[in-house]
């Protein structure tokens, strides 16, 4: 629940106040969808449908695939080697979340789905090199995401340390992923500080 209501309020944000209305830009450097407040309303409700499909799809995804590895080890094979097994239940939970993530990625191009006929407005920020892009969105972002962010990347890294070093590289492969966020999270406040300080 709660990273769907953090997943929603961050999509709720690509919705600019314009007079009446909204613009919807899913990116700082993408052209902008002119919606209304009932249309606005109708993408989030269809957000949320589609997040709990998602969700669901992936719930019965891992429960069928880890379903299926107990079957094969325990009535079809049942002196499978062990190294397979968990690979095999490593490459269901990469297979299982890379799907997701692929799926989870559409979910903010609901407007231009639905929208993608209309007359676009000029985007605000001009399109550059992914580090140019990060550095923009990080002078933007409040110091209380800033911080929520570092904890929560924070949080996560200390509890996925590999204990003892000699773990399993699926193990190490996730520290190094939510490692390198974290990073990330530290240079965003970087970038944000060194903006501050640069002369007026």
């Amino acid at each position: 629940m709660i990273s769907y209501l953090l997943n929603r309020w961050l999509f709720m944000r690509k919705f600019e106040k314009d007079g009446s209305g909204f613009i919807y830009r899913r990116r700082p450097h993408s052209p902008g969808i002119p919606v209304s407040d009932e249309e606005r309303r109708q993408c989030i409700r269809l957000y949320r449908k589609r997040y709990w499909l998602q969700v669901g799809f992936l719930l019965a995804l891992l429960i069928g695939g880890a379903l299926a590895i107990s079957t094969a080890t325990s009535i079809l094979w049942p002196g499978l080697d062990s190294t397979f097994v968990t690979y095999a239940t490593y490459a269901l939970c990469l297979v299982a979340v890379g799907i997701f993530v692929l799926k989870y990625l559409r979910l903010d191009a609901i407007p231009e789905e639905m929208f993608g006929d209309r007359h676009t407005i000029e985007p605000v920020h001009p399109a550059g090199t992914w580090k140019e892009r990060y550095e923009a969105t990080a002078r933007r972002r409040s110091w209380w995401v800033h911080a929520l962010l570092i904890i929560a990347y924070g949080v996560v890294t200390w509890l996925l340390i590999p204990r003892p070093w000699e773990s399993e590289p699926g193990h190490w492969g996730l520290f190094l992923v939510f490692a390198a966020c974290l990073g990330l999270g530290i240079y965003g406040v970087w970038v944000k500080v060194r903006t501050r300080k640069a002369p007026a």
